[in-house]
């Protein structure tokens, strides 16, 4: 192939309490190529805090370096409503950036309907 095998390794925590939620996590991407465009290490920090029943504060930063030097970035920020059992609604922001440029500057309203 061309990009030759692509070794995925991470690792990732939780805590989790009734108001509040914080995770974080690692990666380690190794290819056998040595030139290889997806090859790299980062991490990843989410919160959710849960200050009112049915309303959420979100929010998400990740970190991307690649073996070739290029640097990801992405942060998302937004509120959550839970309507009922099966939908819950969304609005956030996204900023994403590439060697700290913005590559992405977007508002998003979302529902989310699960069966």
């Amino acid at each position: 192939s061309k990009t030759g095998n692509l070794d995925w390794y991470g690792g990732h925590i939780v805590y989790n309490q009734k108001a509040f939620l914080i995770s974080a996590q690692y990666i380690d991407v190794i290819s056998s190529q040595e030139k290889f465009s997806d090859a790299g290490d980062g991490h990843s920090y989410n919160l959710e805090y849960r200050f009112i029943p049915k309303w959420n504060l979100i929010g998400r930063m990740d970190e991307f370096n690649k073996d070739l030097g290029t640097k990801y970035e992405r942060e998302i920020v937004g509120f959550t409503y839970k309507y009922n059992k099966n939908v819950e609604f969304i609005a956030n922001s996204l900023v994403e950036k590439e060697d700290n440029k913005d590559i992405t500057n977007a508002f998003m309203l979302t529902s989310e309907i699960n069966w």
